[in-house]
């Protein structure tokens, strides 16, 4: 999403959670995996397989995510890669969904009382409608 994974979050498929072990989550769940020795590939067998993904717990951002095919992987191919996209991920903070419209209403209207130290915010270059795979790759390599 191009977050800072500063922020409490978790992926859930099935019954299994998967977080970051610092966040000690399993204070609250009955187990908690270490998303770092998780794998797609060993969490998910089967195409059509879902899962959830939640982010920042208190702007709640939930994501489902259907896996629609398994490929082979092609040799020189680094992965994994995005290959399709739609959308700026929302600014960190931004207040989740419901923030985020009105993140960009501000932004719409310039007469929005909040539209100035709303573009002030999320800076001038910032493009709701644009999705930047070359970056989203780079940030997948690592």
């Amino acid at each position: 999403m191009g977050w800072t994974n500063s922020h409490l979050h978790q992926f859930k498929v099935g019954l299994n959670y998967y977080s970051d072990p610092a966040f000690e989550l399993d204070d609250f769940l009955d187990a908690v995996s270490d998303e770092s020795r998780a794998t797609l590939g060993r969490v998910i067998t089967k195409a059509g397989a879902r899962f959830t993904y939640e982010y920042d717990f208190g702007d709640s951002w939930q994501h489902q995510i259907e896996v629609e095919k398994i490929l082979p992987a092609v040799e020189g191919e680094n992965y994994p890669q995005c290959i399709a996209g739609e959308g700026a991920c929302p600014p960190e903070d931004c207040g989740g969904v419901y923030g985020y419209r009105d993140l960009l209403d501000a932004l719409d209207d310039p007469t929005n009382p909040d539209h100035d130290d709303t573009l002030r915010w999320v800076g001038r270059e910032f493009d709701p409608d644009h999705c930047d795979q070359e970056e989203i790759n780079r940030r997948l390599r690592g």
